[in-house]
């Protein structure tokens, strides 16, 4: 799978608000249901997860938490 430059733009954005707004509240919903607004399939976030220039910090675990979610 290859990301176009929208894609990591994209990804990009999420990664820095995510990690902003999980430094001022320490819950997931906010970035979980952007994932799912978004419609982020289980491939592409995996991707993006294995891919770890694209996200750092509390990202990385909203993705994972993410995954775990469309899994259930």
């Amino acid at each position: 799978m290859r990301l176009l430059e929208f894609d990591k733009g994209w990804w990009n954005c999420f990664n820095s608000y995510t990690n902003d707004v999980m430094n001022i509240m320490p819950y997931s919903q906010i970035p979980l249901a952007i994932l799912e607004g978004a419609g982020v399939t289980e491939e592409e976030a995996l991707h993006v997860l294995n891919k770890t220039s694209f996200l750092s910090g509390k990202a990385i675990n909203v993705v994972s938490e993410y995954i775990i979610k469309l899994d259930n």
